[in-house]
């Protein structure tokens, strides 16, 4: 009769371990043995939306963000800017600037949670407002006198920097998410 102790480590996360222990009297038991584990390992690497994500990531989405709400807020001061111009059909510029304050709102206040859910939901609403702007910023090419207006073209360059580095940030942090195999944390279309 054999007697083997398999024992083996399994990390789900950082901060936890587990250590899974089992007594094999057979060697063909062994080989369940074997597949057990390999099922319970699969199983408790497999991500969830439900589990805190690891630091890696949350510093990664937290750049994003931080960046989403400083794009947000150069948005907001050109919006306003432009607005007061009377050049411009207001009508678009304030839905475009409401939305932009509700989405800078909802990442500053509203986030619980770092969820793919969470994740799907910022990037909608990235797409909105990105939209929207682009919509408002067209009304610039009927008009081009207005870049001229004082502050506005140093606020359209502001933007664009602020659009690149947000784009860069994308980029980095759905590597990130590939390269963990947390696809359903990346920032794209699902």
């Amino acid at each position: 009769m054999f007697l083997w102790l398999i024992e083996i480590e399994v990390i789900q996360m950082p901060q936890i371990h587990n250590t899974l222990t089992l007594f094999v009297t057979q060697q063909n038991s062994l080989m369940k043995a074997i597949y057990i584990v390999s099922v319970l390992v699969l199983f408790l690497n497999y991500p969830s939306s439900g589990q805190d994500e690891p630091a890696y990531m949350n510093k990664s989405w937290k750049d994003l963000t931080t960046q989403i709400q400083r794009r947000n807020d150069v948005a907001t001061v050109l919006l306003i800017r432009l607005k007061e111009t009377n050049k411009l059909d207001s009508a678009i510029l304030q839905r475009t600037k409401g939305m932009v304050q509700e989405f800078t709102i909802y990442l500053r206040e509203k986030i619980t949670r770092f969820d793919s859910s969470t994740v799907r939901h910022v990037f909608e609403m990235n797409q909105a407002v990105s939209s929207n702007m682009g919509g408002s910023l067209i009304l610039l090419e009927n008009q081009p006198g207005i870049r001229q207006i004082n502050g506005i073209m140093s606020l359209l360059q502001h933007l664009e920097g602020a659009e690149k580095r947000l784009y860069t940030i994308i980029q980095q942090y759905n590597a990130l998410a590939s390269e963990h195999r947390r696809l359903d944390l990346a920032f794209s279309k699902k």
